[in-house]
């Protein structure tokens, strides 16, 4: 019997985890991926925007905000809609 719970622990924090994979982490290492394909046009824009601050350290920017009541004006930075039944061609325009 005592198994049994035990196992039910592991799958729940293992769901629990998982569910957490694009924490901050996981956002800064996709911004210095992205940040390691730019070309140095981009790169120059984003500096402008960005000053001395890096894509990867930005990335969290939208999570750390979205709290603030103060920026709900921004709350549809976070996501976008994406109308449901388009192929590929019809995504892609």
């Amino acid at each position: 019997m005592g198994y049994k719970r035990l196992i039910v622990a592991v799958l729940a924090l293992t769901i629990y985890v998982s569910g957490l994979a694009w924490g901050p982490t996981g956002h800064r290492v996709v911004g210095q991926i992205a940040d390691n394909y730019l070309t140095s046009k981009a790169r120059k824009a984003i500096k402008e925007i960005l000053g001395n601050e890096s894509l990867a350290i930005a990335s969290n920017w939208a999570d750390f905000i979205k709290s603030d009541s103060t920026f709900n004006y921004l709350n549809s930075w976070h996501y976008i809609n994406i109308k449901q039944g388009l192929n590929y061609t019809e995504f892609s325009n």
